[in-house]
């Protein structure tokens, strides 16, 4: 599986360095070679093997790997994060920068990513959950700090699943519940949290959300709708 990583160093110093550079802290010509730092992340979500690598040079005088003794420098390209260890094209970067705005960093990074006709494709696996009102939170804001899997299918459709047929199942499984939080949150003076209060107090007891899934057959949703009219 395809991951992303990202690679900076030291930019090349500035050609009248003395004028910024006390003479104490010249640079020898027999300086001490910079060190390198690897930083290995795994993604516990996605199939086993994905991860990406963050490998970064640092310059003791340095406050960034990007950082220079100049205002204002030019983007360098030991900068550009990597895709399978060479440095993005113009048209990944601009890909990548866009999810990184929409998104934010951190849940971007949470996942694995795959370069296919032009655009990033996510990797995420459907999450363990404990309560039937997980369905509900990983559809709409995400689990774990991943990006929700409306805003996924939304985006990417069903290629993020990558025609795996467990993934399918699952999705199908839980949409079932996801569906019956929709129906009954648009009952006259029901909404989310009112729906979701329903299903914890009358179902959870009964089932496992997996259970759940599994029992709400055409049948069953409309004996729920039914018991939610006396509900409260």
């Amino acid at each position: 599986m395809l991951g992303i990583t990202a690679s900076t160093s030291s930019p090349s110093p500035h050609t009248n360095r003395d004028a910024f550079l006390p003479p104490a802290q010249s640079f020898p010509p027999s300086a001490a070679p910079i060190p390198n730092i690897t930083i290995n992340i795994s993604n516990p979500s996605a199939d086993s093997g994905s991860a990406y690598t963050v490998t970064q040079s640092v310059h003791p005088l340095t406050t960034s790997p990007c950082s220079n003794l100049t205002p204002n420098p030019p983007l360098q390209s030991s900068c550009i994060p990597k895709y399978q260890g060479q440095s993005m094209t113009p048209a990944q970067l601009a890909r990548w920068n866009c999810l990184l705005t929409k998104y934010g960093k951190a849940h971007v990074h949470k996942h694995s990513w795959e370069w296919v006709q032009g655009n990033f494709i996510p990797f995420y696996v459907y999450q363990p959950v404990s309560r039937l009102t997980d369905y509900w939170t990983e559809w709409t804001e995400g689990i774990g700090g991943f990006i929700s899997t409306r805003e996924l299918t939304e985006v990417w459709g069903a290629k993020w699943r990558r025609n795996n047929g467990g993934q399918r199942t699952e999705c199908g499984r839980r949409k079932k519940v996801i569906d019956l939080v929709t129906a009954l949150s648009a009952q006259p003076n029901w909404n989310v949290s009112l729906a979701l209060r329903f299903l914890t107090e009358k179902y959870e007891t009964q089932f496992t959300p997996h259970k759940f899934c599994d029992w709400l057959k055409p049948d069953n949703v409309q004996a729920v709708l039914v018991a939610a009219v006396t509900f409260c």
